[in-house]
């Protein structure tokens, strides 16, 4: 050290002595010089260091730590459906089977329905009190295809409860086959007719309780399943449409056309 501080100064072209002001303000700053060189490095040594093992941290997400993510995942998704599981086995959890989806009226012979069960037990279907079929629940849900006698028909589920020698039944649902087709009968005006007046009224019946509509407008039908609907007119011929639907899908339509000529 102190054969650093002669060598400075004697490069500055001057000796110093020990124990001179100079002598000992060379040396601190020498000395200073130095610590600062060291914590340099130390400092860029643990910079060096930090971005290695984060490099290291990295590659253990990507390969390692990724794994045990996902087995820790599939641990827990296999525990829920344990317990799930469990649960579908006791009895005392098991309710009474419900249809989340099933019409109340169709023309077709068979029809879709969708339910649900809290249990994979097998689920008896019955249709006007006949077990028509059996499913099991797949996913909590079920869906199948039941064949309808004509007229009204009372279809339920029920599920055994195996523990309690008891059954447990689904709120019972109406459903009406019809597959009769709908008449229409107008009885005015005539197809064909002329007529000086710029609206008319359009009279008829259906054989069957239905929604009507007269050119796209509703027409009301009374207790004998008779409409009328007035219809404005233009010069010339006007064409009119007479559209019926019942509530199990069945349709029918008529049109008659009516000539407007106003009087001159």
């Amino acid at each position: 050290m102190v054969e650093q501080c002669f060598r400075k100064a004697e490069v500055a072209g001057s000796t110093p002595t020990p124990g001179s002001i100079y002598f000992k303000v060379e040396c601190k700053l020498i000395l200073m010089g130095r610590v600062s060189s060291t914590r340099r490095k130390k400092q860029l040594t643990q910079i060096v260091l930090g971005i290695f093992f984060i490099g290291l941290l990295i590659v253990f997400l990507a390969t390692v730590g990724l794994n045990i993510i996902l087995g820790g995942a599939s641990f827990v998704s296999n525990l829920s459906h344990k317990n799930t599981v469990e649960k579908e086995v006791s009895d005392d959890l098991v309710s009474a089977p419900e249809f989340t989806s099933i019409v109340t009226a169709t023309n077709s012979a068979t029809i879709q329905v969708t339910g649900y069960s809290n249990s994979k037990k097998s689920i008896a279907l019955y249709v006007n009190g006949d077990k028509q079929k059996e499913v099991i629940p797949e996913d909590s849900e079920f869906t199948t295809e039941l064949s309808l006698s004509g007229g009204t028909n009372e279809i339920y589920a029920e599920i055994e409860i195996d523990g309690q020698k008891e059954t447990k039944r689904s709120t019972t649902h109406t459903v009406v086959y019809k597959n009769e087709r709908l008449e229409i009968t107008i009885e005015s005006p005539q197809d064909g007719e002329t007529t000086s007046k710029d609206e008319i009224t359009i009279k008829g019946k259906v054989n069957s309780e239905s929604e009507v509509k007269v050119n796209g407008a509703p027409a009301i039908l009374d207790s004998n399943n008779a409409f009328s609907k007035i219809v404005r007119l233009q010069k010339g011929d006007n064409m009119i449409t007479i559209d019926a639907k019942d509530a199990a899908g069945n349709r029918e339509s008529k049109t008659v056309t009516v000539k407007f000529e106003p009087e001159e």
